[in-house]
């Protein structure tokens, strides 16, 4: 009611018989709660094993769990009218088909109720004789959380358009803006094994073929072959776990997508997640696109039902058609442009170096088990003894030059979208001036400075004849003192640098102050 208008205390009976967890059930315990707060009374009628129940006891709602089995469950309907007549709802609420054909029937017969049914999935609420008695008899009102649902189901002909009203799913962002959660970005990031320059599209879910997250595994790993630093995460459970996991592991991708199964701190995972990633075939308006522009992360979805509504094209997020794999493609390798216009638009003018990838191989191969034989071989003849030293930096840019060359692309379309940038590029780890003209060849902008970090010995000791093809030098002390003193520095100083210091046989440790006597002569 508007204009300041109260509305009185209102007694509701809420219908659910799913025994799983989803957007749906979020949904009815937000919406309680909010209710119960306002002073209305809220009785739930639940499945007595599902995690709907214990939540809404965890919360202090009231529940009335009863088991409905099928839509002729006498025993179920007789349950129900007796709940219902004890509770003398104003308002029945059925939130799926099943509940909606067992409870409406007996509400309307042992109770004066408005009868409400609440769609939040197109197709939810099918177009059947059996449905169409029932709302000329029992219905009262359709709510729907996007003017998609409405179309579908003003168009089946017989539910009367004013009987049909949009109300979309309403969230407290707050949760998702805590100060706090950089703290947890960082935490989780490192625990799923992402490195600071990695990039994180999280997918949330129920774990179910409609969800499409198998079918956007294939769109990460061509994604992940252009840009390396992609990670993703499916943050979810369900039937369909195991043939995910089959999946990523047929695919290779065990190092680059994490199941982290059902999770609670949905906000701790958007704040350490990069996009979200939602390639759903079958929706109504999802809590989580709400969830990912709460956080302030950008949406790359299948336009399904109510997406669209959500997404500003171009603006929140990106949309692609429901199982086109090249347009997710696109659409990911598009962001990673953007993190690059983000960043030119951040330095105003100012001139700034951007390091071309440089992490060791062997942190993008699986660390489990491989089943298929193929990729198991593969694995193996990728894996190194000494990876710091190994297939890094410009030899990974040579030996796949469409990895280095989706970079540096990424940053001259950047480059152009940004008049006034003065973006350089930074080669890793050369040791030759023949890496670096095989890495400038790639720069198609003459203007762009192409130069490199001197973090090898040899580059160090033949650094005059690099300067002739290098537009500038960077000195990279942490591997020079590594090449140099022979120490690996994580095995050093977990082990016996701080003896060496203790007993003064090194002044200093060489890894913060540089070693003048032999690092700095290079």
């Amino acid at each position: 009611m508007g204009n300041g208008a109260t509305v009185p205390p209102v007694r509701l009976a809420v219908v659910n018989s799913l025994g799983v967890w989803g957007g749906g059930e979020a949904w009815v315990i937000r919406t309680a709660l909010a209710l119960r707060q306002r002073g209305h009374a809220i009785l739930l009628v639940c499945h007595p094993d599902g995690p709907l129940r214990r939540r809404a006891e965890a919360e202090g709602l009231t529940t009335c769990p009863i088991r409905i089995r099928h839509d002729l469950s006498l025993a179920a309907a007789v349950r129900i009218a007796a709940a219902l007549r004890r509770w003398r709802p104003d308002v029945l609420l059925c939130c799926n088909e099943r509940a909606m054909r067992v409870a409406a029937p007996v509400a309307r017969l042992a109770t004066r109720a408005r009868i409400v049914f609440r769609s939040g999935l197109i197709g939810s609420f099918k177009n059947r004789r059996h449905n169409r008695w029932l709302v000329r008899w029992a219905m009262d009102r359709f709510v729907v959380n996007a003017a998609a649902l409405r179309e579908e189901l003003v168009g089946y002909g017989w539910i009367p358009p004013e009987r049909v009203r949009v109300i979309y799913n309403g969230m407290d962002p707050a949760p998702y803006r805590d100060r706090a959660l950089h703290a947890a970005r960082c935490a989780l990031r490192r625990e799923w094994g992402v490195p600071p320059e990695g990039v994180v599209a999280a997918m949330v879910g129920r774990l179910v073929p409609e969800k499409g997250f198998r079918l956007a595994l294939p769109a990460i790993a061509a994604a992940r072959a252009r840009c390396p630093r992609l990670h993703a995460v499916i943050a979810g459970d369900g039937p369909e776990r195991e043939p995910l996991a089959e999946e990523i592991a047929d695919r290779g991708l065990h190092a680059a997508v994490r199941l982290l199964g059902r999770r609670d701190d949905i906000p701790r995972v958007l704040a350490a997640a990069d996009l979200l990633v939602h390639p759903s075939e079958r929706e109504g308006a999802p809590n989580v696109v709400l969830e990912a522009m709460a956080a302030g992360r950008p949406v790359v979805a299948t336009a399904c039902a109510g997406t669209p509504e959500l997404v500003v094209e171009g603006e929140t997020g990106f949309l692609v058609p429901i199982g086109d794999e090249q347009a997710l493609i696109e659409r990911l390798r598009k962001l990673q442009k953007d993190d690059f216009v983000a960043i030119l638009k951040a330095m105003g003018g100012l001139p700034i170096i951007i390091r071309l990838l440089d992490l060791p191989l062997h942190e993008f191969l699986p660390h489990e088990d491989v089943k298929d034989p193929k990729v198991r071989r593969r694995v193996e003849e990728l894996q190194e003894v000494n990876p710091m030293m190994g297939h890094r930096g410009v030899r990974v840019g040579i030996s796949y030059p469409e990895l280095y060359q989706m970079q540096i692309d990424a940053i001259l379309e950047a480059k152009n979208e940004v008049p006034g940038s003065r973006p350089s590029i930074m080669v890793p780890q050369v040791i030759s001036s023949t890496e670096l003209e095989f890495v400038k060849k790639m720069v198609k902008d003459p203007s762009v400075r192409v130069g490199i970090m001197v973090e090898t010995v040899r580059a160090a000791m033949t650094s005059d004849t690099l300067a002739q093809t290098a537009d500038f030098f960077s000195f990279g002390t942490n591997d020079l003192t590594q090449a140099t003193l022979s120490f690996s520095r994580e095995d050093a100083e977990k082990k016996f640098l701080h003896t060496y210091l203790d007993k003064g046989i090194l002044p200093d440790n060489p890894f913060e102050t540089v070693d003048q006597a032999g690092v700095g002569k290079l």
